[in-house]
């Protein structure tokens, strides 16, 4: 019997499949060649199984040992059986009872299906496992998961059979170990790479086996491009340190990467800045890659994926790159502003990405990579191409679709200003330590101060003047609170403020409250940047009489300032007299404005003025004439009463006159009331001096007496002697507060009339103590003219004239009678003109009293009379 084949072609067989019976006890064998017997089928017992053949077996195993350790020339079958033996057989007899762990322990000396299959490589043994072994395509998976080769023969084996594998598994084992050089796959078209790459790339997210050296193996079979063995070091776990140490030392897959891939590697901190220098060799080359690899994004929309970080950088990454650059590669600012976007850039929709917008310049510069005179460069060029948007009803656009009009306004809106640096930026950007030095550069100096001044009038515009001023001051206290802390009387900070004033940057104004020195505020002032005014508050009286003797200060200056009450009238009467007023306003170093705006501020007294424009003076007084036209009343409505009164002053004492009062109206200096007002003002006081002036004499009247008849005493058919009582009078008197002085009227029509000025009421009252003769109540205005010329009819048809006879009612007539003259001649709300409706409860309680005692004595008398 060939023990061997039988062995490998009837045990083995039953043994794998386990067809041993009665509780694994016997096993049933086909004898062909023993006892002759025809091939019958007999059951074995397991006691005898082993007696018989397992001792053959072990003896063919020893020998097969014996000649595999010497390298005896072994048949490839042999070689099969062994190693079925070693690993399957007698497992199984083990598992299934037949034999002891004692009488396995041979199979400790057989070499494993893996170590002889190493030894010889033969697609026989491959395939005899594939026919012979139920799990077979399992254990060459797992072959390959560890790592064995095959060889082309033996993989034509593996897919000759590929119905006996999973397949999937056995694509994937396959691919993973062609990637990595475990079978040589020769003639692999481009389509297969591709294939078996995509299988590698799912393969290294889920697999826990991967190393370096496969990552490295992958790279270098081409089935990973370096960006890939990068990113997958870093999947597995590696930091920074070790990915860097291991490019270091494998400089190759640093060549391997794209330039996007390169910076996004710089970007993670995995290359060495230092590379750089070998992969560029200008800046010009760096900023071309930059620019190609920028990608615009919206500050909203963050990296969130490695897809998105691929795609391209952003301006927080690309300035720590440039700014690690050596010397030699860093570009340099007119390299960058080269790459700032053009009108025709943003029209093109699909390459804006390809420069940079006016926004990341800004980052730039905030940054110390772009020069800050570039901004200037920026902001003149943004706000021409704006002015010229707003000439345009359309803009052309393109895209992938071809050509698009565009509405300005939308563009502008869209476009411009997304790309475009915003003004309130130039205004935090351009800190006072920044615009100092371009204030020494002759070639930006005068554009920078053009710049400034055109982004505050336009934020005046857009926000108003108050919130602008609010942000200047807010600039300006930046400025001086990071210097203060240096000292605290820091004298760089009232230069530096004084500097920008004189170029026109800030205004005096903004910086005077920040404790400028005197003598920068005196430098500013002899340089012509600011008016005296300005500064006049923060020097003495001294200061500015120095100012004068040294002609630094012109008699004009001084005159505004005294004008605006910022130097007192001691002082400017110290300087200048009335007379040498006068001579400067006749020859032009004064402006008679001036003047006269002083005195209706309250800063020159009545009789300067008087004086100054005298009304005899006719040069003079063509001064005051334009004087007045200049003028300007005040919008504040005290101050404007306060020029108002000060110009009835002047009026009623004749430094104004008629004319020029008139022209005040004309000219809308003051209203038509306030003319009228001042006007019978003036009436009034005239007339109440011209009365005066009759005090101790008498008044003539020269109108003759109109027949009227003289009746005789009494005030009934039989009239009685003293009727009328001195009570008349004496309220009278009492209305005046016993303040006036009564002037008697000789002869005509008004003989023995006394003519009574009550001066608070502004009213003349005509009385007679004598039977038949009415209380006259007149308007204190021409009252002395009527007295002189009038008889009592003409008095009577007089509209501002009433008349009250003697009766039981007098004083409360006469009352009324003064009620109605007062509202038919004076202006209601006069503030110096008593209203006799409105008088004090203790004055009105004393004429009371009188009214009640000329009552009583009227009636008494009259019933005496009948």
């Amino acid at each position: 019997m060939e023990d061997k084949k039988f062995i490998r072609d009837k045990i083995l067989p039953k043994i794998l499949k386990g067809e041993f019976i009665r509780g694994n006890n016997s096993i049933i064998i086909e004898f062909p060649f023993v006892l002759n017997d025809g091939g019958r089928n007999v059951e074995i017992p397991k006691e005898e199984f082993i007696e018989i053949y397992w001792d053959a077996i072990k003896a063919e195993i020893n020998q097969t040992i014996i000649d595999y350790k010497h390298d005896v020339n072994i048949h490839q079958e042999d070689i099969v059986l062994f190693a079925l033996t070693g690993e399957i057989m007698i497992p199984k007899l083990v598992e299934l009872g037949i034999l002891t762990e004692r009488e396995a322990g041979i199979r400790k000396k057989i070499p494993t299906f893996e170590e002889l299959y190493k030894t010889y490589q033969d697609e026989v043994i491959l395939k005899a496992m594939l026919e012979i072994i139920p799990d077979a395509s399992q254990r060459i998976l797992e072959m390959m998961k560890k790592g064995y080769k095959f060889n082309n023969n033996c993989m034509t084996v593996i897919y000759n059979d590929f119905d006996k594998f999973n397949q999937k598994e056995l694509n994937e084992e396959i691919s993973w170990n062609i990637a990595r050089g475990n079978i040589d796959m020769v003639g692999l078209n481009e389509e297969a790479k591709q294939a078996i790459k995509m299988q590698v790339v799912e393969l290294l997210s889920s697999r826990k086996d991967v190393s370096i050296s496969d990552l490295i193996k992958m790279q270098k079979n081409g089935y990973l491009n370096s960006y890939e063995t990068i990113y997958y070091m870093k999947l597995l776990g590696r930091d920074q340190k070790q990915i860097k140490d291991f490019l270091r030392k494998n400089p190759q897959i640093l060549d391997g990467l794209s330039n996007l891939e390169l910076f996004v590697c710089l970007k993670s901190k995995l290359i060495e800045d230092k590379y750089l220098t070998q992969r560029f060799k200008t800046p010009e080359d760096i900023m071309q890659i930059v620019a190609l690899n920028f990608q615009y994004v919206d500050d909203y929309e963050p990296y969130t994926t490695e897809e998105q970080i691929i795609r391209g950088l952003r301006m927080e990454e690309i300035i720590p790159i440039l700014k690690k650059l050596p010397k030699q590669l860093m570009p340099s600012s007119d390299l960058l502003y080269k790459f700032h976007m053009n009108l025709e850039n943003m029209q093109n929709e699909n390459c804006i990405q390809l420069y940079f917008s006016g926004r990341d310049m800004l980052q730039f510069a905030e940054a110390g990579l772009l020069e800050d005179t570039r901004l200037i460069d920026i902001y003149e060029k943004e706000q021409k191409l704006y002015y010229d948007l707003t000439k345009k009803k359309t803009v052309i656009c393109r895209n992938e679709n071809g050509k698009r009009e565009v509405p300005s306004e939308e563009f502008i809106t869209e476009k411009f200003n997304k790309y475009s640096i915003p003004l309130e930026s130039y205004i935090d950007y351009f800190s006072i330590d920044r615009i100092l030095p371009i204030l020494n550069n002759p070639e930006y100096s005068e554009r920078l101060i053009a710049m400034l001044k055109d982004i505050k009038s336009k934020q005046i515009i857009k926000y108003g003047s108050e919130k602008t001023e609010d942000e200047v001051e807010k600039w300006i206290k930046q400025y001086v609170s990071l210097h203060q802390k240096k000292s605290k009387d820091n004298p760089e900070i009232s230069k530096t403020l004084t500097i920008l004033c004189e170029k026109g940057i800030l205004d005096i104004e903004e910086i005077i409250s920040f404790n400028i020195r005197k003598t920068d505020l005196l430098e500013l002032y002899n340089k012509g940047r600011v008016k005296l005014s300005n500064i006049s508050p923060y020097l003495t009286n001294e200061d500015l009489t120095d100012l004068y003797y040294d002609d630094k200060a012109t008699l004009q200056e001084i005159t505004e300032l005294f004008s605006d009450g910022l130097i007192s009238k001691e002082v400017y009467k110290k300087i200048f007299s009335n007379d040498e007023i006068i001579d400067a306003i006749i020859v032009g170093d004064i402006k008679a404005v001036n003047i006269l705006e002083a005195y209706l501020k309250n800063n020159l007294e009545l009789e300067d003025i008087n004086k100054i424009f005298n009304k005899d003076n006719n040069l003079i007084r063509e001064h005051l004439t334009e004087a007045i036209t200049e003028m300007a009343m005040p919008e504040e409505e005290q101050q404007k009463n306060q020029y108002i009164s000060k110009i009835e002053e002047a009026y009623l004492n004749h430094v104004i006159d008629y004319d020029l009062l008139a022209k005040m109206r004309d000219e809308r200096k003051i209203k038509e009331e306030d003319f009228k007002t001042i006007i019978w003002k003036y009436n009034v006081k005239e007339a109440i001096e011209e009365i005066k002036g009759k005090y101790g004499e008498y008044i003539f009247n020269s109108g003759e007496n109109d027949g009227e008849p003289i009746p005789a005493p009494g005030l009934g058919p039989n009239p009685i002697k003293k009727v009328r009582t001195p009570l008349y009078m004496k309220y009278i008197m009492e209305l005046s507060q016993n303040n006036a002085t009564p002037i008697i009227i000789r002869k005509g029509a008004l003989n023995g009339y006394k003519f009574i000025l009550l001066e608070d009421m502004k009213v003349v009252i005509l009385e007679k103590e004598k039977n038949s003769n009415a209380t006259y109540v007149l308007s204190v205005v021409k009252a002395l003219e009527k007295a002189q010329e009038n008889t009592k009819k003409e008095l009577r048809g007089t509209a501002d004239v009433e008349v009250v006879k003697h009766t039981a009612n007098w004083a409360e007539n006469l009352n009324k009678a003064i009620q109605k003259v007062q509202e038919y001649t004076i202006l209601e709300g006069q503030p110096d003109v008593t209203y006799i409706k409105d008088l004090t409860e203790e004055r009105g309680r004393r004429i009371n009293e009188l009214g009640e005692a000329i009552k009583d004595y009227y009636i008494k008398a009259r019933k005496i009379g009948e």
